[in-house]
Formats: C-alpha cells, structure tokens, sequence
C-alpha cells in the first residue's frame, strides 16, 4: 500500500522534472518596415520590432540599413531604448535624411512611376540580455493611395542571419 502511495506521488514529479522549462531566449527579432513617409526635410520609417523569445527583450542601440537594388537607402546606427515584452511587437521610429537616389525612387514609387520597389531591411540589435543580435528582411515598398509620400510595405521573406 505504502509503495502504491509512493509511486503515484513520485512518478508525477519524475515526470515534471523531465518536462523541464524550454524557454525561447537569445533569438534574433523579427524587424520589418511597418510604414514610411518622405517629407521635404526627412524620411521616417516605421519598424516593427517582433520579439520572439519568453523573455522580456530591453534595446538599447540599433544598426539598420535599408537597401533597393545598388541604393542605399537609409542607414541608421543609433541609440534606442526599446522594450519588448516577451512573444510581442513594439514599433520603433528612426528618421534618416535621405539621398537623392532615395528621393528619386520614392517619387517614382509615389508618382506611379513604379508599382512597387523591391528591399533588403538588415542590420542588428544590441540588448541588454544577450549583446548584438543580427537580422535580415526582404520585402517590397508600395505607396499608401492617396497619401503622397507614404508608403507601406509587404514582406517577402524574414531569412536567418548567416
């Protein structure tokens, strides 16, 4: 009778312990472009930073360059303070003064020149948790209708960091 109580109080806990917590953690985010706007003075992008891990992510600098085709469009290597909850999504707001190649092809984009520009999102987080942590997105930039020098962006494919 004792070893019948024994084994169904123990065999429970033994199979808890082999349950033991898979937290997800140290992951790259998933950045994309969640909007962007051209003004006389600036371009502002919206970005979407997605934290995968189950735990809390703190930034506190970003390296970002967006690329279409042989421009360069943006770079932006600054401080940023960010805080992503665990498996949530919080946006960021960088503004960057852009070329006249950039300027070039967002008018076209915004004019209808252009249906769309193809992109490559790339750079890296520093966080307080697990240092630098790469990330690479690939998508296509259209312009918001009806709003002159605003566009959005649909995704191509989010690839692993190499």
């Amino acid at each position: 009778m004792k070893l019948r109580l024994m084994w169904t109080v123990l065999f429970p806990l033994l199979a808890c312990v082999g349950c033991g917590s898979n937290l997800v953690k140290g992951e790259s985010p998933f950045v994309s472009i969640s909007a962007m706007s051209l003004s006389e003075q600036s371009l502002t992008i919206g970005l979407n930073v997605r934290n995968i891990n189950d735990l809390e992510m703190n930034i506190n600098s970003i390296n970002v360059t967006l690329q279409a085709g042989d421009v360069e469009m943006a770079r932006y290597v600054q401080p940023l303070r960010l805080v992503v909850d665990r498996n949530a999504t919080e946006e960021a707001l960088i503004e960057v003064n852009p070329g006249p190649r950039t300027r070039e092809l967002l008018n076209a984009l915004s004019s209808g020149e252009r249906q769309s520009i193809a992109f490559e999102l790339q750079g890296k987080v520093r966080t307080a948790e697990d240092g630098f942590l790469d990330f690479k997105h690939d998508g296509h930039l259209y312009p918001v209708p009806g709003r002159p020098g605003q566009f959005r962006s649909a995704s191509t494919r989010t690839r692993e960091p190499r």
